[in-house]
């Protein structure tokens, strides 16, 4: 039976600390929508009761002693889970070591992006969403990949957006700008503070333009500005631009 839009059916969430409280709680509600649920705690018979629980729910549940203070622990936890499952759609840290950091600012790089299964990509991964070809940098992007949680809107903004003119404030890779071009949009104009985003979206929309590869359109017009969203958007009322959508 279908769970509409949250339907899990299929889908894999691994989750930390997911034998009790709010974990459980997670661990429950994905189980009642049909995705399977691999817990990693430490206590074995909280371990069973919760996987027991979630296993009334008709969905497949397992558990795993995880020490995720432990970097090898969670990549040798990672393949048995792909072993076991095939996938992971979903990692919910809900519990973890104490941070070595006081900031994201000291962080280095290497102990941001650990791979934990496959093979480390060499530059942006490209991918399909809504039948758009796209590009994210999971490694050394600004943005640690892209907003799957936006893909609905951005499919609605493709909905509305025939004849429209489009202003995309913050753009990042350029996921609703490229849906308003698919949608017929009359003219696109994206802006990020950052230049590297800006650049990304030029590229998406490179990607479905005319015979690329992901969805054939026409080319319409699209400008890019890099700046303060803020500054920019007063700047371009007091040029009398106008837009009719604007995504924000």
């Amino acid at each position: 039976m279908s769970k509409g839009l949250f339907d899990l059916s299929g889908k894999v969430t691994v989750i930390t600390g997911g034998n009790g409280g709010l974990g459980l709680g997670f661990a429950r509600g994905i189980a009642k929508q049909g995705g399977s649920v691999e817990i990693w705690a430490r206590n074995a018979e909280k371990n069973a009761k919760a996987v027991k629980e979630l296993q009334g729910f008709g969905v497949e549940a397992s558990a795993r002693e995880v020490d995720v203070a432990t970097e090898q622990a969670v990549i040798d936890g990672m393949n048995a889970v792909m072993e076991r499952y095939g996938r992971i759609d979903c990692v919910i840290a809900n519990a973890g070591p104490p941070p070595k950091y006081q900031s994201v600012f000291d962080l280095p790089t290497e102990h941001a992006a650990v791979l934990v299964a496959g093979e480390r990509p060499t530059g942006p991964v490209v991918f399909r969403e809504n039948g758009c070809l796209f590009e994210a940098d999971v490694v050394a992007g600004q943005k640690t990949g892209w907003f799957l949680d936006q893909r609905d809107n951005r499919r609605r903004v493709r909905d509305l957006a025939a004849g429209r003119r489009v202003l995309d404030v913050f753009c990042s890779g350029g996921g609703f700008s490229v849906n308003a071009a698919v949608g017929g949009a009359a003219a696109v104009h994206s802006i990020d503070i950052a230049a590297p985003a800006v650049a990304a979206t030029r590229r998406n929309m490179a990607l479905n333009t005319g015979s690329g590869p992901g969805v054939s359109r026409r080319a319409v017009p699209h400008d890019t500005t890099v700046g303060d969203a803020e500054t920019v958007m007063t700047r371009l009322v007091a040029a009398g631009q106008r837009f009719d959508l604007v995504i924000v």
